[in-house]
């Protein structure tokens, strides 16, 4: 008779035999990624070379930008309501809402100057 350890699964909490459980959990770490270096390239923000992440973190800091792929999709999905309030005049967001408000000021400064109340 073979004895056998036991360990306690924390999603299920059943016990499972421990070479099962080791299994799963190098299943599930086996595929570790590394993320490469980066290859050099000019910053079209202040002209330096950047060749590692180390110098765009230090290069984005320096400068007070971010990478696209930072900002949430949301942010975007927000963007391309205010170009399209923007392009068709709609007053969907708050941009829009102002925009508006400033084509009708500028009507009134226009019918002003022509002396139209």
């Amino acid at each position: 008779m073979t004895r056998r350890s036991w360990v306690q699964c924390p999603k299920t909490y059943k016990l499972i035999p421990k070479e099962e459980y080791r299994a799963s959990e190098q299943q599930r770490y086996g595929d570790i990624f590394v993320q490469p270096d980066i290859e050099a390239f000019r910053s079209v923000v202040d002209g330096s070379v950047i060749s590692s992440q180390r110098t765009m973190r230090e290069h984005n800091k320096r400068n007070g930008v971010v990478r696209a792929d930072e900002y949430p999709p949301e942010y975007y999905a927000q963007k391309a309501r205010e170009r399209a309030d923007l392009f068709q005049g709609t007053t969907h967001t708050s941009y829009g809402r102002k925009l508006k408000a400033d084509r009708i000021e500028s009507i009134k400064a226009a019918l002003a100057k022509h002396g139209v109340h």
